[in-house]
């Protein structure tokens, strides 16, 4: 019996076991709260990258597909954003890959999140702000 009962719990937990990740349709990263597509068939010449205008800050999570502020589905933490001479960066940025720009089109509006709002610094301003009035008005009774 106490065989049994083993092998039956067994059974149940198997599938709980099962290793999952998504698969991406395309490598994209996220900017200022809009998802650009990286279009890696052909690098940008060096002359047409103009100034840095951020980086990769945190990775997409491979089980349920969530992410925030600056993410990417395929690039590290710090792989860095740059500006494209002419086009404005509404419909497309440049990615630094290796020693190569890779250009990043406009896909769509990158979903809500959370984190877009704490990890944002004027949520940590106001949020030190809010702390020294009320250490304030406690000070004064």
């Amino acid at each position: 019996m106490k065989k049994k009962l083993l092998i039956c719990i067994f059974l149940l937990t198997l599938p709980l076991s099962t290793a999952q990740a998504l698969d991406w349709a395309f490598p994209f990263v996220v900017w200022k709260g809009n998802v650009y597509e990286v279009q890696d068939n052909t690098p940008l010449d060096e002359d047409k990258i103009g100034k840095s205008i951020g980086k990769v800050n945190s990775t997409v999570n491979q089980l349920t597909g969530a992410y925030y502020m600056n993410a990417s589905n395929v690039y590290p933490v710090g792989t860095k954003y740059y500006e494209i001479h002419d086009i404005p960066t509404s419909e497309a940025i440049a990615v630094q890959v290796d020693d190569e720009w890779l250009e990043a089109v406009y896909a769509y509006k990158a979903p809500s999140h959370i984190m877009n709002i704490i990890g944002h610094p004027l949520f940590f301003m106001a949020a030190v702000i809010a702390i020294i009035v009320v250490i304030a008005k406690f000070a004064r009774r």
